[in-house]
């Protein structure tokens, strides 16, 4: 009964040992504190006996040397870690000292104290990255020259402090001041223990890429963690990352299982990779559909002849049109480019041959038409979107010349919807030192495609062929990839010189300049690259009896009688070889071109009027 009391005795003195305990000391400063206290309690034969006699005495004298102990270990860790206790500071900093104070509190605060202090045990860095992980006052005391490394009297650093409260901003802010090879292994053991993936991979920088960390830690003992915790995705991101396994085949089916999509897409990028590299020359077809329209103004002798473009996309959008304009009267004479988009109200007529800019190395089709020479701006009263949507077929406009003359008039409009023409540019995915070559191939060999109605014969003429347009979409694919393999490592001056000067209307090709009840004429042209990269143009004017689907003869001389004559009023040494002199029709002028070269002139139909041979098909024009 005796020893009863006795034991129950020792029970209750024990618990008022440990609750008194707590008001004295904090296990953070002795994880080992009550393991201690049982040890000397009740691991020692003589302690019992002792404990025995007296046990509320024994028990005062215990809580006593605990006590003394405590503090002792606690005095040493205080002047170990210079801490300033919290409420020896002036009352308005106190709070901020605890973590409480927003930015402004802490500029204050590093005025007044050292921001390297530890207060109550901790550095303001440590307090603020864990307690509040508030990024912009971490940032600031960073900048001001707090110490990332000093340990608070818990012996751990504020990227602990960041990792043990989860604020993954903070710790990324700390670490960006980091060294590499820095030793972050108490963090990174944290934070396995944690299961706290977002933050592993935060912890897990690399040095480059993929490849080394950027700091230290024992990767073989998370990974022992992970495992016994059962946590497979931490363990297969260690594994990656360079733990150490002794069972392969395992290992490999824990991190081929976690990135099993990854790996695929890895796969899949390399095979693409692979895919593209051997089609480097193959360019993409990018198709548009073309609408071809005229503007007619026989009052001023001014005619547009010109291809309205959609691209096809989700939706089919109308994007502006492009061609050339003839006109012959005393204000402005001769052929032109045109362009415009349907956003706006006006037409640009430009004359390439006039570009006073041509010195400079322009090859896109975009530079040509941005640097080309402005002849004049036709201005209209709405948008040509709108006009173009609507069942109108005249417009009136107003033509503001360069020289400052102005022209109006009315256009009559005719939206020709028996002709279709399917025309694909050209997309090139290579790009290398001779990339302004690829840029002209998108427009030298630009692929038009007519298709007049009920006219096949016609068709076959104007598209050289019967072929699909499918067909002639892949030899144009394969004609073009050639030439790459070729020539892509042409330098820009040869480029230069042996194309773009020679070829400067070059995305005019395929072009319909004459249109009536009886005629059509087409202007083609092929440009070939040979063997000395020298480029040849082969001009061919289409004239073409709609009627009876004849081709008719587009030589000067057959048009015309004593051709030399009327050549001797222009560049008559140039013309020279009259037997191979070609011209284009138009209802403001005729062009004269060589079967090859890129040279032309502008001549208007009066001056040719009365030397027209009666017997040729196109006299019933001068009629």
């Amino acid at each position: 009964m005796k020893m009863k009391k006795t034991i129950s005795r020792i029970i209750i003195s024990f618990i008022l040992l440990i609750t008194s305990s707590f008001f004295l000391c904090s296990e953070e400063y002795d994880t080992n504190f009550y393991k201690k206290l049982f040890d000397a309690m009740f691991a020692n034969e003589d302690e019992l006996k002792e404990m025995g006699k007296d046990p509320k005495e024994y028990m005062e004298n215990l809580l006593k040397e605990t006590e003394e102990k405590a503090l002792k270990e606690k005095m040493e860790l205080y002047k170990k870690y210079n801490v300033i206790e919290i409420d020896s500071l002036e009352d308005e900093y106190q709070s901020t000292a605890e973590g409480y104070g927003d930015l402004e509190d802490v500029k204050k605060f590093i005025q007044k104290y050292d921001i390297n202090g530890v207060y109550d045990g901790y550095t303001l860095l440590y307090t603020y990255s864990g307690y509040r992980g508030e990024t912009n006052i971490i940032d600031f005391l960073i900048e001001n020259n707090a110490d990332i490394y000093k340990k608070s009297i818990n012996g751990k650093t504020p990227l602990y402090s960041a990792v043990d409260d989860y604020f993954y901003d903070a710790a990324e802010v700390i670490l960006k001041h980091y060294k590499d090879n820095d030793d972050i292994n108490d963090e990174f053991l944290l934070a396995v223990n944690q299961e706290n993936e977002p933050m592993l991979r935060i912890l897990l920088k690399k040095k480059f890429l993929f490849f080394g960390n950027k700091f230290k830690m024992n990767l073989d003992k998370g990974l022992e963690i992970a495992l016994d915790k059962g946590n497979k995705d931490i363990a297969a991101e260690l594994v990656l990352s360079g733990a150490k396994t002794d069972n392969f085949l395992y290992y490999f089916k824990l991190v081929f299982g976690k990135y099993l999509i990854f790996i695929a897409m890895m796969i899949a990028l390399f095979a693409s990779f692979i895919y593209v590299y051997k089609r480097r020359y193959i360019p993409n077809i990018y198709e548009e559909s073309i609408m071809f329209i005229t503007f007619k103004d026989k009052v001023n002798n001014m005619y547009i002849y010109c291809y309205t473009y959609y691209s096809f996309g989700l939706l089919s959008t109308m994007l502006g049109f492009f061609g050339n304009i003839f006109i012959n009267n005393n204000k402005l004479k001769g052929y032109y480019n045109i362009n415009s988009n349907f956003s706006g109200n006006d037409i640009a007529i430009y004359d390439l041959y006039d570009n006073k800019k041509n010195d400079k190395e322009y090859f896109s089709w975009y530079d040509v038409d941005m640097e080309a020479n402005e002849k004049a701006i036709i201005k209209f009263d709405c948008s040509l979107y709108d006009f173009i949507k609507s069942d109108k077929n005249e417009i009136d406009y107003i033509v503001e010349i360069a020289d400052s003359k102005i022209m109006n008039g009315v256009f009559e409009v005719n939206r020709n919807t028996d002709i279709k023409v399917e025309y694909s540019r050209l997309m090139f995915k290579k790009v290398s030192k001779g990339n302004r070559f690829i840029g002209m191939l998108s427009y030298f060999f630009n692929l038009y495609h007519f298709n007049i109605k009920n006219k096949d014969k016609i068709n076959s003429y104007i598209n050289g062929d019967n072929k699909s347009y499918s067909d002639k979409k892949n030899e144009l694919e394969i004609n073009v990839e050639q030439i790459l393999k070729k020539h892509e490592s042409m330098s820009l001056n040869d480029i230069k010189t042996k194309y773009y000067d020679k070829l400067k209307d070059f995305y005019n090709a395929d072009n319909i300049v004459y249109l009536d009840d009886k005629t059509i004429c087409v202007y083609k042209r092929f440009a070939k690259i040979e063997a000395n990269n020298n480029l040849t143009v082969n001009n061919i004017s289409l004239i073409i009896d709609l009627d009876n689907e004849k081709l008719i003869s587009p030589y000067f001389k057959d048009f015309v009688n004593n051709a030399d004559e009327i050549l001797k009023r222009y560049n008559s040494n140039f013309y020279k070889d009259i037997d191979n002199l070609i011209f284009l029709i138009t209802e403001a002028g005729i062009i004269l071109m060589k079967d090859k070269g890129y040279k032309k002139i502008f001549i208007p139909l009066y001056e040719i009027k009365y030397n027209i041979n009666k017997d040729h098909y196109l006299s019933y024009l001068f009629d």
